[in-house]
């Protein structure tokens, strides 16, 4: 169930964006499926829609770096993100995890930077 969500969203996107567009989605879509799942009393659509989010982010961004993966990979999601995660980190340097915290740091400090997604 969960992959044909995913195939959906991704048939729907219609935006071009970036590289950089596309890593800045993957970890503000990280950070919202962070919160959700810190929420105390999360819906299941808030979390669904968050796992989607960032999944399809993830799939979005591993698109135009080379990365072999799509929604049929996601018949476990938490496996095949952390096995993108971790793809990501060693083959690109792009280290997911420290970005979130890094971003979340911002938006707690500085007030501007609460309002951005």
């Amino acid at each position: 169930m969960y992959v044909g969500f995913l195939s959906d969203a991704l048939r729907a996107w219609h935006d071009d964006l970036t590289c950089e567009a596309l890593l800045d989605q993957a970890v503000l879509s990280r950070i919202d499926l962070l919160s959700a799942r810190i929420d105390a009393n999360p819906s299941a659509y808030d979390l669904l829609s968050a796992e989607i989010a960032y999944d399809l982010a993830l799939i979005l961004l591993c698109k135009d770096l080379g990365v072999a993966t799509g929604a049929g990979d996601f018949d476990d999601p938490p496996t095949e993100r952390a096995r993108i995660e971790r793809v990501l980190l060693e083959s690109w340097g792009i280290d997911l995890i420290a970005l979130t915290r890094a971003r979340r740091q911002l938006r707690a400090h500085v007030p501007w930077a609460r309002s951005s997604a």
